[in-house]
């Protein structure tokens, strides 16, 4: 598939590059050991839980019907596999995708970007092109005779997209604090830039105390962003 999609841009890519280190050998393997990009996106599609769902012959005809809504619906999402699991409490499907987007200027013109394809494809963020994909399972389950009911899932683990937002603003708020070289001076403690709560229970700190806090803070929000992203799978 990767040939399929990307072949060409690379071919155009390669053909304006003077220096051979610049040129691309294999982008599939650029893809795969990059930490920017995934190789492909999966997602599950679950139609109700393990006490309440459709018989197995209904889930296959919604989850198919799915997988080719998905297809046409959006376009910059290349459907690579759909896998219907009715061997499990629950039947679901696992559902995996190339997205791609076009680049102008001497960039590569089609390349990997699930952001960009997203965006391309005319919805402002994640979270809109979420809601899409719900509202396009609820018509297909309404098309099989399915009644849709929201079961007000307040556990739900806070999408990635939207917790990198956070992060961007703890960040900037760490990068803008004043840096103090005085080796006793006082400075405020610091806050939580997401709660504006202190944390710690004291008025000022010596540079030292401050510095090891937030050093604390921001390994904290780096172990909570790796766990959002080893279980980004389940937010689906």
């Amino acid at each position: 598939m990767y040939h399929e999609l990307f072949d060409q841009s690379i071919e155009e890519y390669n053909s304006h590059q003077t220096r051979k280190d610049r040129k691309i050998k294999n982008y599939y393997n650029n893809i795969y050991n990059s930490k920017k990009h995934k190789t492909y996106q999966e997602m599950v599609i679950q139609v109700g839980d393990m006490e309440h769902h459709p018989d197995d012959e209904i889930c296959k005809a919604i989850y198919h019907d799915y997988a080719e809504r998905f297809q046409q619906r959006y376009p910059q999402m290349k459907v690579i596999g759909a896998y219907i699991h009715l061997d499990e409490e629950t039947p679901h499907m696992h559902f995996e995708y190339i997205p791609w987007a076009t680049y102008e200027g001497k960039k590569q013109h089609i390349q990997i970007s699930n952001n960009r394809a997203i965006q391309q494809m005319g919805f402002k963020n994640w979270q809109e092109w979420f809601a899409d994909q719900q509202q396009m399972l609820v018509n297909i389950m309404i098309d099989h005779g399915i009644e849709y009911v929201d079961m007000h899932n307040t556990n739900r683990k806070e999408d990635i997209y939207v917790y990198k937002e956070k992060v961007k603003q703890a960040t900037k708020e760490i990068q803008n604090l004043e840096s103090v070289t005085a080796p006793n001076f006082k400075i405020p403690q610091p806050e939580d830039p997401f709660t504006k709560k202190s944390l710690t229970g004291k008025e000022t700190l010596t540079i030292e105390e401050h510095n090891r806090i937030m050093n604390q803070y921001v390994d904290s929000l780096n172990s909570y962003v790796n766990s959002l992203k080893n279980n980004y799978n389940n937010l689906l």
